[in-house]
């Protein structure tokens, strides 16, 4: 019934404005013809429907209003997995392709940077699909940021809030804490360590090993594949180390 409530609105809005009325196959519509205002019937092809607008209106908000609340609320792990994981087999079976994200960077530096370095001699053409791919990312991202974004804070257990606290992290309310993530602490040292040294490490990381964890975690453990099982126990690893070792130590 929503989705005929729904048809019903769009329809309306198409054909005739918010004081359009249905009855049967004919929609009226007031209109000013010469004088006094009067009423013209056109005929449409709609079924017999014989609800006001205004409240297919209505309707058609509460739907939309009930989708983006849905949208905005954290997925189950049983629903955002087997979503990611659907990724790898639709690549290889409707696309031929491997599923990855890092590799868009040399992609990029191959198209926009002159250079006579044979790493990057290459169709890149060929693989401009991915490019693509991080558009779509980087549009979804901003979409969920603008639109779909919550004030909750996240979801974190009291042993990662104590611990946050213990390394002098205090605000937790947004995506990312502000004392080290901020436009004001871009010139402070462990900002600086964070985003420059760590995004080099990022991409020189993931060229070295030939690929991240969407490529080797994702991708390459499900063909079974040696070095990306050495990889992403690499990953888990240095993310060890990070955690417990050096971030202590940086935010010192």
């Amino acid at each position: 019934m929503e989705l005929v409530v729904a048809a019903r609105a769009f329809l309306g809005v198409c054909f005739g404005g918010s004081n359009a009325v249905f009855v049967g196959t004919q929609r009226r519509v007031p209109t000013l013809t010469n004088s006094p205002l009067r009423e013209r019937e056109i005929s449409t092809s709609m079924c017999d429907l014989g609800v006001p607008y205004g409240e297919s209106r209505r309707s058609t908000f509460a739907i939309m209003n009930s989708l983006v609340e849905w949208i905005s609320q954290p997925w189950p792990w049983y629903v955002a997995g087997p979503i990611i994981g659907l990724m790898v087999p639709l690549h290889l079976i409707l696309l031929n392709r491997t599923f990855g994200i890092s590799s868009s960077f040399r992609h990029m530096c191959a198209a926009c940077v002159p250079n006579n370095l044979d790493f990057l001699k290459y169709d890149w053409k060929a693989e401009s699909w991915n490019l693509v791919f991080v558009v779509g990312v980087l549009l979804g991202s901003f979409l969920a940021a603008q639109y779909f974004a919550s004030d909750a804070p996240i979801a974190l257990s009291e042993a990662a809030v104590s611990r946050m606290h213990d390394l002098g992290i205090q605000d937790l309310s947004g995506q990312h804490p502000a004392e080290l993530f901020a436009w004001n602490r871009l010139g402070d040292f462990q900002t600086l360590v964070m985003i420059v040294l760590g995004g080099f490490l990022v991409g020189f990381g993931t060229r070295y090993a030939g690929g991240c964890t969407s490529g080797h975690a994702i991708m390459g453990l499900s063909h079974f594949q040696l070095p990306s099982l050495v990889a992403v126990l690499g990953f888990f690893t240095g993310g060890l180390l990070m955690s417990w070792i050096l971030l202590p130590l940086i935010l010192q």
